[in-house]
């Protein structure tokens, strides 16, 4: 019983840390947008498109994808491209946790 406790913990703090990335990574995504920093915003896009890979977020690494591949095509229109970053962020909150955690264990 005690390895499950400490595996239930270990996956939760797993959890918190992909969630604090998350954030931090749309920080600098919605930074790079509002400031024109796109290069930013690729590398924080780029980054997310990885770690949700890994973690089984399809479907959030999808749009990640899609916001990075338009930076990496030179694409500047902030409204597109902020609802790019807003599909990034619906995905997040849609994401399946539990296949999430299959994917840590």
């Amino acid at each position: 019983m005690l390895g499950a406790i400490d595996d239930d913990e270990f996956v939760k703090q797993l959890l918190e840390e992909f969630d604090k990335e998350f954030w931090e990574g749309m920080e600098h995504i919605r930074n790079g947008l509002k400031t024109g920093e796109l290069e930013q915003a690729k590398v924080a896009a780029h980054s997310m498109k990885g770690s949700a890979a890994v973690f089984g977020a399809t479907q959030l690494s999808e749009a990640a994808k899609v916001l990075e591949y338009a930076l990496k095509e030179g694409k500047t229109d902030v409204e597109e491209l902020g609802k790019a970053a807003d599909k990034i962020e619906k995905c997040f909150k849609e994401a399946d946790r539990e296949k999430i955690v299959e994917a840590m264990v």
